[in-house]
């Protein structure tokens, strides 16, 4: 992996202005190579040597990039779509969004939001996505504001409309919670820009479906203060359970991943955190925290492992089998890759309130020696332990 990639001349960062690097070329390493930069004998970036060569924003771009021992070859992708494979829509929609993204007109349309069943200020809103007036930080860098264009959630993408609703994992994460990805996403994978996605919807659903989409964010809150929380639940016997968590923390330029693994009892077997410098988006932190946890329990010689995380869209990837040649897909199909070696590996979904341990571990690891494990629970995750469902999953 990086061996065939020259860091100098070849177009290899994530930032969709510009894939290169931007620092003057070093004297004396003109074929250096992207795997030069990784720690001899390992699958991490090399920080001292980075920073010590590369401009602070070359620093950010490369150390945005998860590494994973994939066994895979180096290739090329299209980095303006989800899977890295190159469509015609994806060229058409990515034609769109820089010439012509205001062409498509829908003025005659205005009445389906003004009609919908839902509070005037979700309609108000709901308008000024479609205007382009909601203040994006694609928008606000239009209008001379001097603010990073990336996305604040995932600091991997530009922040507009349809990225922050439709393609941002945490974005995907809530349609999944109000159960509407389905449907958002088959319009989407129709759409060439955001205004056409919303019309897309409002003319071909029925208005009941097109309000719950609307209202997904206000159901969903209403929601979860009505059931409360919810408790981590025993696996089954003869099964231990690890749950898995990812943080960020944007002002250190750092993310961090919390483990806890415990056996069918609900005691607590280890717990582990694990922290990087850069930025990566979040789905995939919460796929690099799976991908740990699996080879963790692999390397303790654990043989029944439940995998439990709160992650819907890396639990539905690690099922869906497919081409995905992006940094998370590469990142899924290693964690596929020794699911498949341990037929008694599972994974699961659970909702974030039953995963407060592994976020209590995943907030912590910014504070601690990367890795670090404990054999009996740390201090500020004893309080967590209570919450727990003593009954076991059939």
């Amino acid at each position: 992996m990086g061996q065939s990639i020259n860091v100098w001349r070849d177009p290899w960062l994530r930032d969709q202005s510009n894939f290169w690097t931007t620092t003057q070329q070093v004297d004396g390493l003109e074929d250096l190579r992207v795997n030069d930069l990784f720690v001899p004998g390992s699958f991490e970036w090399d920080v001292g040597m980075i920073e010590e060569y590369f401009s602070e924003r070359d620093v950010n771009q490369i150390l945005s990039i998860p590494l994973c021992n994939s066994g895979e070859m180096d290739r090329q992708i299209w980095h303006f779509s989800k899977t890295g494979s190159y469509t015609v829509n994806s060229g058409y929609t990515r034609l769109v969004h820089r010439v012509i993204d205001d062409a498509l007109g829908h003025e005659a349309s205005w009445d389906k939001i003004w009609k919908l069943r839902i509070p005037p200020k979700v309609k108000f809103f709901l308008w000024r996505t479609c205007k382009g007036c909601l203040p994006t930080r694609t928008n606000l860098g239009r209008k001379g504001v001097h603010i990073p264009q990336f996305c604040v959630m995932c600091e991997a993408h530009l922040e507009n409309c349809w990225h922050t609703f439709i393609d941002c994992g945490f974005g995907v994460d809530c349609w999944h919670e109000a159960h509407l990805w389905t449907t958002v996403n088959i319009f989407a994978d129709k759409s060439v820009s955001f205004q056409d996605w919303v019309f897309k919807m409002l003319n071909d659903l029925d208005q009941d479906i097109s309000t719950k989409i609307c209202m997904s964010r206000r159901r969903q809150q209403d929601a979860s203060s009505v059931s409360g929380c919810q408790l981590w639940h025993l696996p089954s016997r003869s099964y231990w359970k690890c749950n898995s968590d990812a943080a960020f923390f944007r002002g250190d330029n750092k993310y961090g991943i919390g483990l806890i693994l415990r056996d069918d009892t609900g005691s607590v077997v280890a717990c582990r955190t694990l922290c990087w410098q850069g930025q990566i988006s979040v789905i995939e932190g919460e796929a690099v925290g799976l991908l740990e946890g699996i080879k963790w329990a692999k390397s303790l010689g654990v043989p029944r492992v439940v995998f439990e995380m709160d992650a819907k869209a890396i639990v539905d990837a690690i099922g869906e089998p497919g081409e995905d040649w992006s940094e998370l897909g590469r990142i899924i199909r290693s964690c596929r890759k020794l699911l498949e070696s341990e037929p008694s590996y599972m994974v699961q979904f659970t909702k974030r309130q039953a995963n407060v341990v592994a976020h209590a571990l995943a907030r912590a690891s910014c504070s601690y020696v990367s890795p670090s494990t404990w054999v009996e629970p740390p201090p500020f995750v004893v309080a967590h332990l209570d919450n727990i469902c003593n009954s076991h999953v059939p």
